[in-house]
This record gives structure tokens, sequence and C-alpha cells, in this order.
């Protein structure tokens, strides 16, 4: 049975102007491309959970804390051919 190392790698896609779903598309396939060019495999895109604490000021005016989600590219390589990330 293979072993694998993985690697989570966060992904946020950046328009210029108005919603275009095409060039999200494209920033997303070069951050996977990138990956793959140094020998990793994309597994798949996944959503993280974050929980933030408000900051020192924002806490003794009473703010709670707030969800936020990290979109994360999941990669794996085989553990006995690991290269330094």
């Amino acid at each position: 049975m293979t072993q694998y190392e993985y690697k989570s790698v966060p992904f946020i896609g950046v328009n210029q102007k108005e919603l275009d779903v095409t060039q999200v598309a494209g920033q997303l396939t070069i951050k996977i491309n990138e990956q793959v060019n140094d020998g990793w495999e994309f597994v798949q895109h996944c959503d993280v959970g974050i929980w933030v604490k408000p900051g020192c000021i924002a806490g003794l005016f009473g703010a709670a804390g707030q969800n936020r989600t990290s979109n994360q590219l999941i990669f794996r390589r085989p553990a006995e051919s690991s290269q330094s990330t």
C-alpha cells in the first residue's frame, strides 16, 4: 500500500471588477498547475472553518468571535519520493 504525504494550499480567487467565474477558474488552474509541476497530485478542494476571536479592544466592547471559511487545495505525493516543500 502506498503511503502519501499531503499538502494544503490556500486559494482565494480575485476578480478585477465583476464576478467572472472564468477568470477565477483560470486562477485556480494556475495554482493547481504550480503544485503539479512541483510533483504534487491534486486531490480535492475543501472549505475549512476558522473561529476568529475578536481583538482586545473589540473584546472590551463585547464583540463576539466570528466563523470564517478558508478555501484549501489538497495535494498528495508518495512519501518515498518526498522532496522539500
